[in-house]
C-alpha cells in the first residue's frame, strides 16, 4: 500500500475513522508516507459528533460532491501547492441536495389551493 500511495493524488475511503485507523491508513498515516496526495473520507455523519461513529449508506448524492470538493482540492494544490483534506458526511450531503430551494432564506411554498384570478 505504502509503493501506491507514493505517487497517488488521491486517497478516497468510506470506512470508519476507528477501522480506517486500524489498517494504518488515518490521514496522518498517508500524509507521513505521501505528503502531497488529497486525502477523502465520504463518512455516515461526519468525523466528529455524536454520530461520528455510526455508519450510512448513499447511493451517489455523496459520491458527486466528493468528485466536486475533490476536483476543487486538485485545483488548489496545482494553483497555490497546499494539500486538502475533504471529508464529505452523508447525511449533510443528501439534506443540501434535498434541502436545496430551502436554502439561500427563499424557500419553496407551492400554493394549497389555485388562485382567484378575476381580480
Amino acid at each position: 500500500m505504502a509503493r501506491l500511495l507514493a505517487g497517488a493524488d488521491l486517497f478516497v475511503h468510506n470506512m470508519s475513522p476507528r477501522a480506517i485507523e486500524g489498517l494504518g491508513l488515518s490521514e496522518k498515516d498517508v500524509r507521513d508516507i505521501s505528503p502531497g496526495t488529497i486525502y477523502c473520507i465520504v463518512t455516515g455523519f461526519g468525523t466528529n459528533g455524536p454520530y461520528a461513529g455510526r455508519l450510512a449508506y448513499d447511493d451517489k448524492t455523496a459520491a458527486i460532491i466528493a468528485a466536486y470538493a475533490i476536483m476543487a482540492a486538485l485545483f488548489e494544490r496545482e494553483r497555490t501547492g497546499r494539500v486538502q483534506a475533504v471529508e464529505v458526511p452523508m447525511f449533510e450531503s443528501m439534506i443540501d441536495y434535498l434541502m436545496a430551494e430551502q436554502m439561500g432564506a427563499r424557500p419553496s411554498c407551492p400554493r394549497m389551493a389555485p388562485r382567484d384570478t378575476r381580480g
